[in-house]
């Protein structure tokens, strides 16, 4: 997700060891979806129902709270939002609220969090060392490596279901395109190749297809792709841009924020584009979902 820490900055915004081991947690069966919600005056941490039923504030704190990211069991939610100095920290909470821990805590800005499929790391950017980079760090907040070293700014990173790839985005050059990486650095793989920008990677649960957004001159439109750069698909085609695509844990939907009327709202829709649903309905914005696994 392109989260604030990219808007802080100035980012692109249409808007370490050996892989840990998955429990193989996915495919599952669909749980709540946590997102941001604006109350016109500040972003919290809300979940909700994908039938838009039962939503709860997670989150009740004067900072502004972004980029939400379930654990793999949905007993967590690790998300950035600003600290006491002003710039942006990594935080859990549990998904219910209640037990916020701080995991980052320097002069950079951290962000764009997600976990590992053990959850035992997660992955994020950071520009701490000059221009924003990908790494990786225990979910106690110790441990922290570096996984990209490059002289362009690193977004979005999103770990395969199987914990050997990261997905992100990064400049090529010319636009943003959408890249694989070992979660050591190594074997850097280009996904997508082109002269639009294309950003916020999100694998399948079966890790066949990867989700991302890319300008189609006009808006933003939501599309997959195979791993290794072929297969595309269309999945929204209109006039608004269509942002943020996060799949469901049994991979038959895709949860994503567009435009209605007036704002910014959360909806659904299968990969291949149809019966889309509606998930929020209110007056302000709501953006950025992730889909959880169901609790037992």
């Amino acid at each position: 997700m392109v989260g604030a820490v990219i808007a802080a900055i100035g980012g692109v915004v249409s808007a370490a060891a050996a892989s840990p081991a998955s429990r193989a947690v996915l495919p599952a069966p669909n749980g709540r979806i946590a997102y941001v919600h604006s109350d016109g005056t500040q972003d919290d941490i809300f979940t909700i129902n994908p039938d838009g039923s039962r939503r709860l504030n997670v989150t009740n704190d004067p900072a502004d709270q972004f980029d939400p990211a379930y654990s793999p069991r949905a007993k967590r939610i690790v998300y950035e939002a600003r600290d006491a100095s002003g710039d942006f920290e990594i935080f859990t909470i549990k998904a219910n609220g209640g037990g916020r821990q701080q995991l980052t805590d320097n002069t950079a800005d951290d962000g764009e969090a997600t976990y590992s499929p053990n959850g035992k790391r997660i992955v994020y950017v950071s520009n701490q060392t000059g221009n924003f980079e990908i790494f990786t760090m225990r979910a106690d907040g110790g441990g922290r490596r570096q996984v990209t070293d490059t002289t362009v700014d690193e977004f979005d990173p999103a770990w395969s279901p199987n914990g050997k790839r990261i997905a992100y985005e990064a400049s090529d050059g010319t636009d943003q395109e959408i890249f694989t990486i070992n979660p050591d650095g190594g074997s850097r793989r280009q996904v997508t190749d082109n002269t639009t920008n294309d950003f916020e990677p999100g694998w399948s649960p079966r890790q066949k297809r990867i989700v991302y957004v890319s300008e189609d001159g006009t808006d933003d439109e939501i599309f997959t792709i195979r791993p290794d750069g072929g297969g595309r698909q269309q999945v929204t085609d209109n006039t608004v841009n269509d942002d943020d695509p996060a799949w469901s844990p049994n991979g038959l939907r895709i949860a994503y924020d567009s435009s209605d009327a007036t704002d910014r709202e959360i909806f659904t829709i299968r990969p291949d584009g149809g019966a889309r649903r509606r998930v929020t309905d209110n007056t302000t914005d709501d953006s950025e979902p992730y889909w959880g696994v169901r609790v037992p």
